[in-house]
């Protein structure tokens, strides 16, 4: 250490660290005006020498390796040159990576699990839909939206894209695709010569409920353990064969065992394009 304006501090280049057992606590230059369990150590990424014997080492859990500071197994690399506690491992003795992960359990896992998920190729907490993305980067497929709080920006699917069950984007109708797993499973749209469609061309794609519904007069499906009235309610999808049908529509099954019918309910009428709409008076 040297004295600087009556105040000991540590050399240029070099870190505070406190020499107490027990690493729990921030690391920064407060400590040497509040603990007298200080040194001193080289930040991750400095120059070292694997073989010194000079009094400064790496800071805490870390090691020299190839002449540069490098965080042990089972830590990463701080913005303030310590090393802190990586995702998935225990903290019970030392404090987690704090600019992307939190100690929750005695693990570190990433600060907002409901929002977030962890990247293990690109070891960081990323944000998904409606996440957060201050200090961190979005899921793929998502920008980065100001929300007009301040400090409360939040990931959002870019356009042509949707967000899907796991918070992370798909595309969307219309969007160019080569293979339909890139295409929006929420809406079971299928890619159809180069495009995320509905995967038969007597579907029609409702924009505002996120789903293909079928044509009066093509076929349909309905889940028999629940009450039908009016509008079908169920959404689920077996081999593509939509328990939808358009607006003004109800899926007749005649015979149980039998896809059904999709055909306009009492005061709907059939259009030219396979659609109801109110009967004329």
């Amino acid at each position: 250490m040297v004295c600087h304006q009556s105040r000991c501090t540590c050399a240029k280049g070099l870190i505070p660290f406190s020499s107490m057992v027990d690493q729990s606590h921030a690391f920064s230059t407060s400590l040497l005006t509040r603990n007298t369990n200080i040194d001193c150590s080289i930040p991750i990424g400095a120059q070292c020498d694997d073989f010194s014997s000079d009094d400064h080492e790496c800071t805490p859990n870390s090691r020299c390796v190839n002449g540069v500071c490098t965080c042990n197994y089972g830590f990463r690399a701080e913005v303030d040159g310590t090393c802190g506690v990586d995702h998935g491992y225990s903290c019970a003795m030392y404090k987690c990576a704090e600019s992307q992960l939190a100690c929750r359990n005695l693990r570190c896992t990433c600060k907002y699990p409901n929002h977030q998920y962890y990247d293990e190729e690109r070891k960081q907490c990323i944000s998904k839909s409606r996440g957060p993305c201050k200090g961190f980067r979005c899921t793929e497929n998502a920008i980065c939206r100001p929300s007009g709080t301040k400090g409360h920006d939040t990931c959002e699917c870019e356009s042509d894209y949707a967000e899907n069950v796991d918070g992370k984007c798909v595309k969307t109708f219309g969007a160019i695709c080569v293979k339909d797993k890139e295409c929006d499973p929420i809406a079971r749209l299928s890619c159809v010569n180069g495009q995320c469609s509905c995967p038969d061309g007597l579907q029609k794609y409702e924009y505002k409920s996120r789903k293909c519904v079928a044509l009066v007069g093509s076929r349909c499906r309905i889940n028999l353990n629940h009450e039908v009235t009016g509008e079908i309610f169920n959404s689920l999808l077996v081999d593509d064969v939509p328990s939808f049908c358009v607006q003004g529509a109800a899926c007749d099954m005649k015979i149980p065992v039998l896809d059904g019918t999709c055909e306009c309910m009492y005061g709907y009428e059939v259009a030219e394009n396979r659609t109801c709409v109110p009967t004329s008076v």
